[in-house]
């Protein structure tokens, strides 16, 4: 997981929102990343993600599935970055 953050934080550093935006290759590969971190999550056992309750768990397996199944239906300009 932590290399899939460090991979998000090598392709936007330096960017604006709006270079980020556009840049095509870092958007597209961000995404990917975020969708992969999610996955990851997804696989850790809830006991050990019980002991972890500062890591928003729900929110990072949800945001994965959002990016995967409903990609289409995501509105780029409002999201949260």
């Amino acid at each position: 997981m932590l290399g899939f953050c460090e991979k998000v934080e090598s392709y936007t550093h330096g960017l604006t929102r709006e270079e980020f935006e556009v840049s095509g290759l870092n958007y597209d590969a961000t995404l990917c990343n975020v969708q992969l971190f999610g996955e990851a999550a997804k696989k850790i056992p809830e006991e050990i993600r019980l002991q972890i309750p500062e890591v928003p768990w729900r929110e990072l397996i949800g945001m994965r599935n959002r990016l995967a199944h409903g990609y289409f239906d995501i509105n780029h300009s409002v999201a949260r970055y």
